[in-house]
């Protein structure tokens, strides 16, 4: 008789559903603090010691448990948020499984205490690695204490696979900021090797929560959106362009209270931005869902992290068509702004958790300093001045132009001592109050332009100088017409009217015989911007009109980019070769980073820009103007 198939003990079992729920510490914070959720707490409380490996405690204020039901909650598959199977369609309650007390006590010394309010005694159980040691009577108050310490001790093979202490704590510091996102109605507090990280008061809303969290300079950059479609709701915040990362990790999604990741609603999201942000950057948000439980399936994972949506498809167009409206709402004018002392004080990256309250241990502070991203309030876009070397006309990363305040006023005093410096008539300058109080700013004389902004003048001939009644402006004069042109082009290309003129000295471009081929294939788009192109001869085009804001200079680097663009796309979409020509034909017709312009050249610069769809950004993302409002300047020269 063969042996070889047979039932797994308990341990066994545990152990192989451990691995499933508990991957790491953040884990086991996410499935403990989710359970005082459900259990209906006002008050949270989380302490951990060496990243969670050591110690993981999670104390609440909820219902509690007698002592029957406590008994039962560390035997699997034993739950209070499911009597059949068809309560799985119609869940409110962020657990339901019933997996995570026994996978958690089957790789930990583990200790529950809980108490409710109708008992006289609570409960304290013990288990060490999965093996019950006792059921013993607690004076504890009502709610539940869990305490989950030396985290894989068993599982030495698990233990290998966690990464560093200051990974793992980040980790557990991010899990602890979504849930607290997600459920701001709760009092939350962290504490970290004795050290209290975090004391969040209940507050009403997200923002209020966001703003506890990451500061008051990282809401300012946040556009409220919100819908109420038929099967579900959406409420929430998307980021300012200037406030994007190089990767999701600023992406927050809320369903029914429950994190969840989604990348088909973060492509949505993205998507939304467009041209607004550059390739290889995403916007932050923090969007709350509210949907029917039968229209999403939440028991896909172990985790719960993914759920599957009935309408995925209705879903990503409506939060994709709510953002792009509110984007289109919102002014996008890049800022610069001065840190608030308490984020200059700890100076955090915002890729990783940020500890608001008191000064955080060695470890996390190296950790931070480890990362090479800016915190939001430190995300002032500046640009590097050098006449001689103008910025590339390719899409860019953001970091590399976000400079902070004190650095744009140290590369503005370094312009201003230029002998390239182009200004205008002195304009007088605001009231200033000497004890720093706020200086009701006199009207501006002058007449302004139709945009608002009255020119000052050039400066290293790349930046517009301007002011408003509200401050100063600066203008990258190549960014700002790029996308005067772009619009223009593209509405022509769209609309079969291009402003195109016949060349009376037609230009010819020498190419070899795949360069010509690939040109000839977008003939018919070129034609549509107003470029007429032909062959002419064996490797050689001949181009007959251009568009009237193309110099005849220019057509062979306009080629040149188009065949390039060819090689490294081979996309179909019109629309999509609308676009890159589109962008192609505004780089290249648009004044340069060395051009020297005149004030009624740079005040219609301005003022078309403001007539265009979108003019804070380039066709490339890249901002065309930052602001500084008087507040700002007053604080920088010490006047208040």
């Amino acid at each position: 008789m063969s042996n070889k198939v047979r039932l797994l003990d308990d341990a066994v079992i545990n152990k192989i559903a451990a691995g499933e729920v508990v991957g790491n510490p953040s884990s086991v914070l996410k499935e403990l603090v989710e359970n005082s959720i459900d259990a209906g707490a006002t008050a949270i409380s989380v302490n951990i010691v060496q990243s969670g490996m050591g110690l993981i405690r999670v104390a609440d204020n909820g219902c509690g448990m007698a002592r029957e039901d406590a008994a039962l909650a560390i035997e699997r598959h034993a739950t209070s948020k499911l009597v059949s199977d068809k309560d799985l369609l119609s869940l409110s309650t962020l657990g339901f499984r019933g997996e995570a007390l026994p996978s958690i006590a089957a790789v930990s010394k583990f200790l529950l205490r809980t108490s409710t309010d109708a008992d006289s005694i609570g409960t304290r159980i013990r288990i060490d690695g999965g093996k019950l040691l006792g059921i013993t009577d607690d004076s504890v108050a009502a709610g539940t204490i869990i305490e989950v310490k030396n985290l894989f001790f068993n599982v030495p093979a698990r233990k290998k696979f966690i990464r560093s202490f200051n990974a793992e704590k980040m980790a557990l510091t991010q899990v602890f900021i979504q849930l607290a996102i997600a459920h701001p109605s709760i009092d939350f507090s962290l504490i970290d090797e004795g050290k209290e990280i975090y004391r969040l008061v209940k507050v009403q809303t997200v923002i209020d929560r966001v703003g506890s969290i990451f500061g008051k300079d990282f809401t300012a950059d946040l556009i409220h959106i919100e819908n109420n479609a038929e099967t579900f709701s959406v409420d929430g915040y998307i980021s300012h362009p200037q406030l994007c990362r190089s990767t999701r990790s600023g992406q927050y999604l809320f369903v029914n209270g429950r994190i969840v990741q989604s990348n088909q609603i973060a492509n949505a999201v993205r998507q939304a931005y467009g041209a607004l942000l550059p390739a290889g950057r995403y916007p932050i948000f923090v969007i709350n869902m509210k949907i029917d439980p039968s229209r999403i399936d939440v028991n896909v994972h172990p985790t719960k992290k993914e759920i599957k949506f009935t309408n995925i498809d209705k879903i990503e167009d409506t939060i994709g068509r709510i953002a792009e409206k509110y984007l289109k709402e919102s002014k996008l004018i890049f800022d610069i702004r001065e840190q608030s002392a308490e984020l200059k004080k700890i100076n955090l990256s915002y890729n990783i958790p940020r500890f608001t309250q008191i000064e955080t241990d060695n470890s996390i502070k190296k950790a931070a300093q480890d990362i090479t991203h800016t915190a939001p309030s430190q995300i002032k876009p500046s640009y590097a001045v050098n006449p001689k070397e103008p910025q590339t006309e390719k899409d860019q990363s953001i970091s590399q132009i976000h400079n902070s305040g004190d650095m744009f006023i140290d590369q503005l005093d370094a312009i201003l001592q230029q002998e390239q410096f182009s200004i205008g008539e002195p304009a007088e300058l605001p009231a200033v109050v000497e004890n720093g109080e706020d200086a009701e700013i006199t009207a501006i004389t002058d007449e302004l332009g139709t945009s608002g902004i009255r020119v000052v003048g050039q400066i290293g001939k790349c930046f517009i100088l301007g002011e408003t009644t509200e401050g100063l402006v600066i203008l990258d004069q190549h960014a700002a017409h790029e996308r005067i042109n772009f619009e223009k082009v593209l509405k022509g290309m769209k609309e079969n009217t291009a402003d195109s003129q016949e060349l009376l000295f037609p230009v010819t471009y020498t190419a070899d015989e795949l360069k010509k081929q690939i040109i000839l294939a977008k003939r018919e788009l070129l034609l549509k911007a107003g470029i007429s192109v032909e062959e002419f001869g064996i490797d050689m085009l001949i181009v007959n009109a251009l568009p009237r804001c193309i110099s005849p200079t220019a057509v062979k680097a306009v080629l040149e980019d188009l065949a390039e663009e060819s090689c490294h796309d081979n996309s179909q979409s019109i629309e999509n070769w609308q676009l890159k020509v589109a962008k192609i034909v505004a780089c290249r017709s648009s004044v340069k980073a060395a051009d020297k312009l005149e004030l009624p050249e740079l005040q219609k610069l301005i003022d078309d820009l403001f007539q265009c769809d979108v003019p804070y950004t380039c066709p490339h993302g890249r901002p065309t103007i930052i602001r500084m409002n008087y507040g700002q300047l007053r604080k920088h020269f010490q006047r208040e």
